[in-house]
Parts: structure tokens; C-alpha cells; sequence
């Protein structure tokens, strides 16, 4: 399996590319960020032959039992689906590759990002990704952020060495995305 934690960016930059502002779809922000992520999530799990867990909707619009736990979850199953939803007889988790959190703010309010990011912190799987869009336009809310994240992961106590978390966020000033990959002591191990 190629490097997760790059097939998760690039996929994002694909995805977002064309992208400038969300301004352009405010009435449905929320529908086409998670659209655009499920997108990127379904490549890196049909390229890495394994399942992704999400919300979905089934040919009668309704919604299907598909998310598990977290807003995305990449897992080893031995199979690519499982077809049922459930994990029984030869269709048991074998490993949970990648848990994903994914957030789009009121403009004035990031405790609902940090909220949701608390959420990986209960999660196992060597990588932990957290996407947001802040609709703020002042930048430093984003720093503020990615600086109670780090404050979290140096505070949470029942970390292993084992994990990573990529913070991905939609930059504003620069009209694209920005990582940083934390280990789980909160320190950056790599940004750009």
C-alpha cells in the first residue's frame, strides 16, 4: 500500500482543486464538502482494496447504515465491502487503516472542529485525519486551532507512539489546502 497519509492529500487536492471559496455554494456547503471528501475516500479505498465506511444514501434516496463511528472509515476487511454493513462470519475487521473527522464551522465557532477532533483521540487506527473549513476570513483562527490540537494531543494521556494525525484545513489567503501530520505527542512531524 502506497503511503495513506499522501494518497489522502492528494486526493483532497484533486477534489478541491477548482475550488476558490465556498462562498460560491454557501445554500450547500455542507453537501459538497462531504461529497467532494467521499469522493477522494472511495479512490483510496477501491486503489488500496479496502472498504470505506460512511453515510450513503440508497437508490430510494434514503439514507443507508454505512457510517461507522466516525464521518469516514477505512477498513481492512479482506474484502473491498462487506456487502451487509455488518461484520460477521468471514467478514470481521482485520485492521482500521484510517479514521476521518470532517467539519465545516459557523463563522465564529471552531469548538465544533475541536469537538469532532476529539473524537479521534477514542478511535484506533494509525492514522487519524482531520479535515475542516473554517468560515472565517481571518487566518489566525486556523492557527488557533491546529494550536488547541496540539495542546489536546500533548494533554491526552492514553495516546500511543503508533499513532499520527493529519490536520487538513482550507486556507483562505492561499485558496487551497494546508497539512500539518502530528505524531501523537502534538508535535508536527511535517506541514505544508
Amino acid at each position: 500500500m502506497i503511503d495513506i497519509t499522501s494518497q489522502i492529500i492528494q486526493g483532497m487536492e484533486n477534489e478541491f482543486k477548482n475550488l476558490s471559496s465556498w462562498t460560491q455554494h454557501d445554500k450547500d456547503s455542507s453537501a459538497v464538502w462531504t461529497t467532494k471528501i467521499k469522493t477522494a475516500m472511495t479512490l483510496i479505498a477501491n486503489n488500496n482494496k479496502i472498504e470505506l465506511r460512511c453515510s450513503d444514501k440508497s437508490n430510494n434516496g434514503k439514507a443507508s447504515n454505512w457510517e461507522f463511528l466516525f464521518d469516514f472509515v477505512l477498513l481492512d476487511t479482506g474484502k473491498v465491502l462487506v456487502g451487509n454493513g455488518y461484520f460477521v462470519g468471514d467478514n470481521t475487521i482485520k485492521k482500521s487503516v484510517v479514521i476521518v473527522e470532517s467539519e465545516i464551522s459557523n463563522p465564529n465557532n471552531a469548538d465544533e472542529i475541536l469537538y469532532d477532533f476529539c473524537k479521534l483521540l477514542l478511535g484506533k487506527a494509525e492514522l487519524k485525519v482531520m479535515i475542516y473549513y473554517h468560515k472565517n476570513n481571518k487566518t489566525a483562527n486556523n492557527t488557533t486551532i491546529n494550536y488547541e490540537i496540539q495542546r489536546i494531543l500533548k494533554e491526552f494521556s492514553q495516546r500511543t507512539d503508533l499513532e499520527k494525525y493529519l490536520i487538513c484545513w482550507f486556507n483562505h489567503s492561499k485558496k487551497n489546502f494546508s497539512y500539518e501530520l502530528l505524531n501523537s505527542h502534538g508535535q508536527v512531524v511535517n506541514s505544508c
